[in-house]
């Protein structure tokens, strides 16, 4: 009886084993997908500079209000629940939301993770309602490796003017311009 015991509980380890190798090689995998590694013909993170974007729409995660591509300056950023980083920008998007409204430029944050973690993803930050759910085709020409946290600004014609990582120096740059606009809108104390 000991023997067929002691199997069984060497079994179940090697179960185990097996199971944690393969969540770790799935994980590993999701994040090699992202990096870019030089001299290797890798998916790009984005269209290239100058290029016009495709014509998107799609529907708001709150109110289920149609959108589509305006006339105006956009900014498409890409987050997700699962992204330790995303979670750090939460509140600088937050930050920003009325100094956009003042330079006339949309926002939407581009949704591609189920509507319940998004919710919770984005409980108490006010950016609920600029989550939009958009054609998937259309999102994966927008961020092909589904990159977070990525933004693209795009001008008033839809033509790519910067797109990268947050936190780079473009992205930098914008949220400057957008903290300046604050501080002017800000009363003389």
């Amino acid at each position: 009886m000991t023997d067929i015991g002691l199997i069984h509980w060497v079994l179940a380890c090697l179960i185990f084993a097996v199971s944690i190798n393969l969540v770790l090689t799935f994980r590993l995998f999701d994040m090699m997908r992202t990096m870019h590694v030089p001299g290797v013909n890798a998916v790009p993170l984005t269209l290239p500079v100058g290029e016009l974007a495709p014509d998107f729409s799609g529907t708001t995660l709150v109110g289920k209000t149609p959108v589509s591509s305006v006339n105006k300056p956009t900014v498409l950023v890409f987050l997700s629940s699962k992204c330790k980083e995303c979670h750090s920008k939460l509140a600088e998007l937050s930050r920003i939301q009325a100094a956009l409204n003042s330079a006339q430029v949309v926002m939407w944050l581009v949704a591609s993770e189920h509507p319940n973690k998004l919710k919770a993803f984005l409980t108490d930050t006010g950016l609920l309602n600029l989550v939009v759910a958009m054609d998937s085709e259309v999102r994966k020409s927008l961020n092909p490796r589904s990159a977070s946290p990525f933004y693209l600004f795009l001008d008033e014609n839809r033509v790519l003017q910067a797109s990268g990582i947050i936190g780079d120096d473009d992205w930098l740059s914008f949220i400057s311009q957008m903290d300046g606009i604050l501080s002017e809108a800000e009363p003389a104390l």
